[in-house]
Parts: C-alpha cells; sequence; structure tokens
C-alpha cells in the first residue's frame, strides 16, 4: 500500500511539473521565415531627404469601433511620405498616410543568430493597419493624409535624429478625419528610447459623450526569421495591480474590453509593444480582425496623451519607463525566486562572459545548497528499502488494511522511518525548479547567446547537423543521465513498478525532443541530472570522501569541462 501511495506521489509531481510547464509556459513555436510581403524598416540613403509626395486621400470604408474593411494597400504606403526617427536604441519610420508607425527596427538585436540585420519588431504588411491609429466619432484615419507641420529638430540625411539634439525630438503632425473632425497627433521621442509618447488633440472646444481610441496593431502573419519574433499573447495590468495574459489562440471574440488598465501589451519571452495612458488607469480593449490583432487604449472626446514602448523585455529598460511595466516579464506564480536567479545569472555573466557558464555555475550551487535535503531524501528511501522485507512479512501476515496500516505505523515509529521522508525534499525543491525555469525561458539576456560547438542561441532548441539531419543531442545526453538517476537511485517499489518508472526517462526525452525547449534550459536539466548522480552514489555508497566533497569535486570538472567546451 505504501509503494503505490509513494509511486503515486512521484507520478503526480512530475505531472504537476510537466502540464504546469506545458500550460503556463508553451514551447517557442518554430522558427518561419520572413512572410514574402512584408516590408522592413528602410531609412534614407545618405542625402536622401524624406519623400514628400503628394497621396489622395481615400474615403475610408466599413469603418466601426474597432478596424476598418479598408486599409491602405503596400503601394499607397509606398508612395506617401515618410519621416525617419533615430532614437539611437530604435530607428522609426512614420507613414504619412494615417500618421501610422510603418516600422521600427531595434539596432541592438539582430534577426538571426549570425547575421547583421536589425530585428523588425514593426513591419507593413498588405492588407494589414499599421499601429498607432485614431479612431473618433465613428471614424479612423486609415486614409487620413497627415502633415507635418511642425519638427523641433532639423532631419539631417533623411532622419529626426534624437542622439545628436540635446532635446527631444517632437514631431506635429494634422489631418482631417473622414468626419470632417480635424485631429493633431504630436509624437515626442527621446535619446536611447524605446518608449515615444503620443499626444491626440481634436479642433473642437467641446466633444460628444464617446472616447477616442488610440489603436495598436500587429499583424498575425508577421513572422520574422527568428520565432520569438511571432507575438503570442495579450497582457495588461489592472488598476488593482493584477496582470492578466491571454495567448492569442484564446481570443475568439473580435473585441473584448477588459477592466481599467494602466497599460495593454501585446508580447511574447522577449519583446513587448505596449499602449500606456500615463496619467490614470484608462478603459482597454484586446482583439482581432482579419488576420491582424489590436489592443486598444482610450482617451477622451477632446482627445489623449499615451506613451508606447516597443522594444525588448528588458528589465531596466522596462523599469524605466515605470507604470510596472517590467510585470510583463511574467515569471509565474514563483517569481519571487525567479528574479534573484535572474539576478545571479547576470552576475555570474559580468566577470564569466558567457551565459552557458553561468547556467552552469547556477545550477551546480542551487545543487549545493540542496545537499541537506538531497541527503535526508536519500537516506530516507533507503531506509524504507530496507524495510520492505518486514513491510512484505506483514502484508501476508495481516490481510485487515486498517490493522496492516498500524502495525505499518507502528514499524515506522519503531524504526525512526518516515514514509514520505523521500518526497518532501522533492516537493520543497520544485518551486526553486519553476522559479529557474521561468527565469531561463523568458530571459532575454539568452537570446542569440552562445555557449559552444554547434549551441549557438541559448534561447532556442539546439540541434548537431550530422550529414544534413539535426540530431538534439543534448537532449538525448540529458535522457541517458536520467535513466542512470534512475538506477542508482533507492526504490521501494515492485519489479512491475521499477518497470513503469523506467519509462520516464524515455517520455521525459521524447517529450523534450518533440516539443524542444530552449537549449539553455536542456543545459540546466543536464547538469542538474549530472551532479545529482554524483550526489547519490557518494551517499549511497558512504565511502570515506564526504557528499560534500564529491558535490564540490565533481562541481569543478562539470564546470570546467563546460569551460572547456567554450575555447573549441
Amino acid at each position: 500500500m505504501e509503494d503505490r501511495k509513494n509511486l503515486f506521489v512521484v507520478v503526480f509531481i512530475l505531472f504537476f511539473v510537466m502540464i504546469y510547464v506545458q500550460v503556463m509556459f508553451p514551447t517557442p513555436a518554430p522558427v518561419t521565415p520572413t512572410t514574402a510581403n512584408s516590408t522592413a524598416v528602410t531609412a534614407p540613403q545618405s542625402g536622401q531627404q524624406v519623400a514628400q509626395t503628394s497621396v489622395t486621400p481615400i474615403a475610408a470604408q466599413g469603418v466601426n469601433t474597432f478596424h476598418s474593411g479598408t486599409v491602405p494597400s503596400l503601394a499607397q504606403l509606398d508612395e506617401s511620405p515618410q519621416s525617419f526617427v533615430n532614437t539611437g536604441a530604435a530607428l522609426i519610420a512614420i507613414n504619412h498616410l494615417g500618421g501610422r508607425i510603418q516600422g521600427i527596427s531595434l539596432k541592438q538585436y539582430t534577426e538571426n543568430v549570425g547575421t547583421t540585420d536589425p530585428l523588425q519588431l514593426v513591419a507593413k504588411l498588405d492588407g494589414s493597419p499599421l499601429p498607432l491609429g485614431v479612431i473618433a466619432d465613428g471614424a479612423n484615419d486609415d486614409f487620413v493624409l497627415y502633415q507635418l507641420d511642425q519638427t523641433s529638430v532639423p532631419p539631417m540625411e533623411g532622419q529626426y535624429y534624437v542622439t545628436k539634439h540635446d532635446a527631444p525630438a517632437v514631431l506635429t503632425f494634422t489631418g482631417t478625419l473622414p468626419s470632417g473632425l480635424q485631429v493633431t497627433k504630436k509624437l515626442t521621442f527621446t535619446d536611447g528610447s524605446y518608449s515615444f509618447k503620443t499626444d491626440i488633440s481634436f479642433d473642437r472646444a467641446t466633444g460628444g459623450n464617446v472616447p477616442m481610441v488610440l489603436q495598436w496593431t500587429h499583424p498575425a502573419n508577421s513572422d520574422t526569421v527568428s520565432n520569438e519574433g511571432v507575438a503570442r499573447t495579450f497582457s495588461y495590468l489592472t488598476a488593482e495591480n493584477k496582470l492578466t495574459s491571454t495567448p492569442f489562440s484564446s481570443q475568439k471574440d473580435p473585441r473584448t474590453t477588459t477592466p481599467l488598465a494602466r497599460w495593454i501589451a501585446i508580447c511574447n519571452y522577449y519583446f513587448i509593444e505596449a499602449l500606456i495612458n500615463p496619467n490614470n488607469p484608462t478603459a482597454v480593449a484586446q482583439g482581432k480582425t482579419g488576420d491582424t490583432f489590436f489592443v486598444q487604449a482610450t482617451g477622451d472626446a477632446l482627445g489623449g496623451s499615451f506613451l508606447s514602448y516597443v522594444g525588448p523585455k528588458d528589465m531596466e529598460s522596462l523599469k524605466a519607463v515605470g507604470f510596472s511595466l517590467e510585470r510583463s516579464v511574467n515569471l509565474g506564480m514563483f517569481s519571487f525566486l525567479a528574479h534573484p536567479i535572474l539576478a545571479l545569472m547576470k552576475f555570474f555573466y559580468s566577470f564569466i562572459g558567457n551565459y552557458g557558464l553561468s547556467i552552469i555555475l547556477l545550477t551546480l550551487l542551487i545543487k549545493l545548497g540542496f545537499l541537506p535535503l538531497t541527503q535526508s531524501s536519500f537516506k530516507s528511501m533507503q531506509a524504507m528499502q530496507e524495510l520492505q522485507p518486514e513491510i512484505a512479512a506483514l502484508r501476508e501476515r495481516v490481510t485487515d488494511p486498517n490493522i496492516l496500516n498500524q502495525e505499518l505505523m507502528t514499524l515506522y515509529k519503531k524504526r525512526g522511518v518516515n514514509p514520505l521522508g523521500g518526497c518532501f525534499p522533492m516537493l520543497i525543491q520544485i518551486p526553486v525548479f519553476l522559479g529557474l525555469y521561468n527565469a531561463l525561458l523568458n530571459s532575454i539576456d539568452l537570446r542569440h547567446e552562445k555557449f559552444a560547438l554547434w549551441i549557438n542561441d541559448l534561447s532556442a532548441p539546439e540541434s548537431l547537423k550530422l550529414f544534413g539531419i539535426g540530431i538534439p543531442l543534448m537532449i538525448l545526453l540529458m535522457g541517458a543521465s536520467m535513466l542512470i538517476q534512475q538506477l542508482t537511485q533507492p526504490s521501494t517499489m515492485d519489479p512491475q513498478q521499477k518497470k513503469i518508472m523506467m519509462f520516464m526517462p524515455v517520455i521525459f526525452t521524447g517529450m523534450f525532443i518533440l516539443h524542444p525547449m530552449p537549449s539553455g534550459l536542456v543545459l540546466y536539466w543536464l547538469t542538474n541530472n549530472l551532479i545529482s548522480i554524483v550526489q547519490q552514489y557518494s551517499i549511497r555508497e558512504n565511502r570515506r570522501i564526504s557528499p560534500l566533497q564529491a558535490t564540490a569535486y565533481a562541481s569543478l570538472v562539470i564546470f570546467s569541462f563546460g569551460f572547456i567546451l567554450t575555447k573549441l
């Protein structure tokens, strides 16, 4: 009976971990080639001035409160005037047709591993409205041809450089909505920032009861070369400071309103496109029209002031914006553990210079810290194993379940054995595992970071190419280490139960192959298994070398081996 209970607890723990990981933190999507009809941000050539061609506005069709049925074509956008703002952190293209953001190119992040092309976080696609649209009085500005009336800095070689001036770059656009209402869009960009301010105002003294809406869009088919460029969730932070995230796949209604929020965003593991009302929490909405996802923030009938952040989920950059935007880095229910783990990993990187080695060192230190619990768990399992003959004899002699349980408890008490002593230390370690898992999965610092040999991106699945075939070698090594760990662990199970448990390493390995995890996570798991094997062996054999010494020596060997790999 007790053997079955122990087996149930172990299986339940593994099942809980797998379900939690798969549901709460879906695996990154496979790499998808750039959509053929997308256009990246391209700055004007040296000496070329910003285009000031004329475009005849087209009356918007099918306008409603959240999208238009007709949007400008790529040809119309290409013919319209454009302005380029260089903040040092990003190159931002603004199309005068709609006064929308046509593209945002992040200078410090590349599109793919091994390239120098900057990541295009926002790009124009045929049939999809551009972000930063204004909706007021039942009309939107999809086809409004804005005039650039005023700038705070002069253009230089076709761009407005924020970095070359002491003051922010302020561009003021004016236009007329299809309803006849005159609208002013004032965009303010600051040096080195991924955020910019948008002030909307209308040429009227009073307005109706319907507030204006600022809309940010993201085409569903705007997958970039790198898989993290794919937006996956809507997120917003309520006025009560509660974070809510909804996968795109769960968005069934065309438009869903939410409670008052500090900000609303479209985001994934590494990047975010957020709308913020800097004055007060505002009414927000999210939805999908056609192949375009969108989020909205409301002002009032006379306009509104908004802040947009379009950039990396870097904790320091997000904190600099304020409004608790750093909460968008969703580290799960054990974030109180994930944050210090991330900080420690970055600290190690500051003097090691390799995030793979930092993960190895972090894992070894955690295992060292949990060594007392590991010893307690292992010894409890050994004690239970030694009691199996007496437990088997009791079961043969006593048939009444109630009497059997009483006899078993008496035996446990007499021998000083806790039947669940092997499980409690495992339960205590699960929050740390999940915190570390979340930290590694959501850390933009691992993006495009090389470890060693063929592992050139710790945020992506690893695959060793042999004769043109990708082999997940590190996952296979992880599976083998799990099997060895299973064999070296004391067991109170009968032969049939042992056979069942021996399938667990196979199941885990298959799961990791079918649903590839980032190589940084696999590296953690492999390192964890290797040091666990050493600890279990040293505790079981009870040799002259203590488990602490064995852990220290093995850690030195594992870290040194990893260091050598980075030099090959």
